[in-house]
């Protein structure tokens, strides 16, 4: 059953109109059109204010608009014919972090990686899109002296960055798997103090925080007798951030 105003016109029907004679139509259109014709005929004054009104207008959304599409966006200025860009089927690696962005590939070969532009980054060992390099943290990583990598197990031929980059696999220390993790965490916390909108995949993980985390821990079990060493605790007060 439909309400009573689904069955009326859209607009509204004057009632003068109905049944009126063509020539009192016709008058009665005239004195419309005279009524427009007044209406219409401001003073120039208002002319000029409504003129002045309307360029005002139009000159502020000009420049808010030209302000928008000004505003860096880092992702949105790579290139489609750069990197691979990939539909996330599972976010469950990377929950918020993966909403409202977009995920670049450097494909899934060494080869492929080149073709598209990427480059080897030593701290995180993989092939990344040159936009998620971060060099300081690359530096931070070198200075402890423990990153070379060896083409075997017994770690006994050393290799160029250029030639780990083109290996599949090699070898380097426990020291440096552990400088690595720590590293990692700490390009993780800038990446998400500064509010950065490009970060790579590692940082972002979820599986590989926890390996980390896992290896650190496991890491006590293989050497000193962590479990006997005293170390002081300082107890204090912390606050916790609620968001908005």
């Amino acid at each position: 059953m439909f309400f009573k105003t689904e069955a009326e016109p859209f607009l509204a029907v004057d009632s003068d109109d109905v049944l009126q004679s063509p020539t009192s139509r016709y008058t009665r259109m005239r004195q419309r059109l005279e009524s427009l014709k007044y209406g219409l005929a401001l003073p120039h004054q208002h002319i000029s204010c409504l003129i002045t009104f309307l360029a005002t207008s139009l000159f502020w959304v000009c420049i808010l608009s030209f302000r928008g599409n000004c505003h860096p966006h880092h992702v949105s200025n790579t290139t489609a014919n750069t990197y691979h860009e990939l539909q996330l089927s599972d976010l469950s690696d990377y929950g918020d972090l993966a909403m409202n962005a977009r995920l670049l590939s450097c494909g899934f070969s060494i080869s492929e990686a080149k073709a598209l532009g990427c480059k080897y980054d030593i701290l995180v060992g993989k092939w990344l899109p040159d936009i998620c390099i971060d060099q300081i943290a690359i530096d931070q990583y070198q200075a402890d002296g423990s990153w070379f990598g060896y083409a075997d197990w017994n770690r006994t031929e050393i290799l160029t960055i250029e030639q780990m980059a083109e290996k599949d696999v090699y070898y380097t220390s426990a020291r440096d798997h552990i400088v690595h993790c720590s590293m990692l965490w700490v390009k993780q916390y800038e990446a998400f103090f500064d509010g950065r909108g490009v970060f790579d995949s590692i940082i972002a993980s979820r599986e590989h925080t926890h390996h980390c985390a896992k290896f650190l821990v496991d890491m006590t079990d293989w050497g000193t007798e962590f479990r006997a060493m005293p170390i002081p605790v300082f107890v204090g007060q912390a606050g916790c951030f609620v968001k908005n």
